[in-house]
């Protein structure tokens, strides 16, 4: 029984220590002492991917416990002045979004969950930061608010007790991106201007369409700052045959259709935007005036030789009919057509631009399609040269 007794003693005392050290990693607390100190090093000159300029430089790995078998993620960091380690991972977050996330507790204070995902690696790593620790230079740090310290080694680790020896980690030293490419876009050559004012911008809506890179060109007019969703938005409401829709972080589609073209993203969400060349970040970016904005579908074709289309405004060419409507709209199965004029033909299609049915208008100023059988979501219905977003939602 005493025997027992020191056993539950020993493993009680254990398990506190281990509670101690599980929290203190959580919460930095300064009472923990570092039980180790770097186990993997990063050399300054193996790192290819950095983010952001100055004088001051520090090297970043991410650690996963990735089934047992570390693997790490490495950028180099770069900044002049003050930077905290918030906002390096913002910045990172921000610089490879297609593939890096992170985000906060309620407070701001502590990493809540940081993701790493990219399919051309096969990697899809995601740990909570309840169970993580990092460190710079082999010292623990007290918060995602410590500063920077310049040409030091910083260094964050999944906690598990599966895997704690990362000298044996899978080490990928990412590539950064390839610079983008920037037609060059004759302002003299643009039909179709939207908005007015003393400031101007040129936009292309790029596709990969059967390995062959094509565009669409319009110009954008304004007065004041205004930022890309704007700019967005007004392209979008002034040109019918152009459809836009939006996700959580950005643009999520676009296509372009009309009687000769019919445009789409191959791969909802694979699509990149810049201006003069330099990546944006966010739909809240302001537009420059005299820049080149644009809006490319990431595929396997590159964009080097670039088919630009000069699209004319020419929508009242196209014989609109106002008079179309499409209701009820939100619907759970049906939508009926209507119009002034006689219908022909009132054609669906996905936001990829894919026709999924055609229905017989018989002449008639009314038309029923059904939805039925389709998933919830947007659907874009075509009819009198004219193009209506409709919603199925059960």
């Amino acid at each position: 029984m005493k025997k027992f007794f020191y056993l539950f003693a020993l493993l009680l005392a254990t398990g506190f220590t281990f509670a101690q050290n599980n929290y203190a990693h959580q919460n930095g607390g300064a009472d923990f002492q570092p039980v180790r100190g770097v186990q993997v090093n990063i050399p300054v000159d193996s790192v290819q991917y950095w983010i952001g300029t100055g004088s001051n430089q520090i090297v970043t790995a991410i650690f996963y416990c990735n089934n047992e078998n570390p693997v790490g993620i490495v950028y180099g960091y770069r900044w002049d002045g003050t930077k905290t380690i918030k906002d390096m991972f913002d910045d990172i977050a921000a610089e490879d979004s297609a593939h890096f996330s992170v985000s906060y507790n309620s407070t701001n204070t502590l990493f809540d969950v940081i993701s790493y995902h990219n399919t051309d690696l096969g990697l899809n790593l995601t740990f909570p930061s309840g169970y993580c620790m990092y460190t710079m230079d082999g010292n623990y740090s007290s918060g995602i608010t410590d500063p920077l310290v310049n040409n030091a080694y910083f260094e964050l680790q999944e906690w598990s007790m599966d895997c704690d020896d990362y000298d044996d980690a899978t080490i990928y030293y990412l590539a950064a991106p390839a610079a983008p490419y920037a037609p060059v876009i004759d302002p003299a050559n643009i039909n179709f201007w939207i908005g007015s004012g003393s400031q101007e911008t040129y936009v292309t809506f790029a596709w990969c369409q059967n390995d062959v890179p094509v565009g669409i060109a319009y110009g954008y007019r304004w007065d004041g700052s205004q930022d890309i969703q704007t700019m967005l938005n007004a392209i979008d409401a002034a040109d019918s045959r152009l459809t836009i829709t939006y996700n959580d972080w950005g643009v999520n589609n676009y296509t372009f259709i009309d009687e000769t073209h019919n445009y789409s993203l191959a791969t909802e969400g694979w699509l990149s935007y810049t201006i003069n060349g330099e990546y944006c970040m966010g739909l809240t970016d302001p537009i420059v005036d005299h820049s080149y904005f644009d809006m490319t579908e990431y595929a396997s074709c590159t964009f080097t030789d670039f088919n630009v289309l000069y699209i004319s405004v020419g929508i009242a060419s196209h014989s609109m009919d106002a008079s179309l409507k499409a209701y009820p709209n939100p619907t759970t199965g049906s939508v009926r057509v209507t119009s002034d004029n006689t219908i022909q033909q009132v054609e669906v299609y996905d936001l990829f631009g894919k026709l999924l049915q055609s229905v017989n208008g018989q002449d008639s100023h009314e038309v029923n399609v059904s939805l039925d059988g389709l998933a919830n979501g947007q659907y874009l219905l075509k009819a009198n040269n004219q193009t209506l977003r409709v919603v199925k939602q059960d």
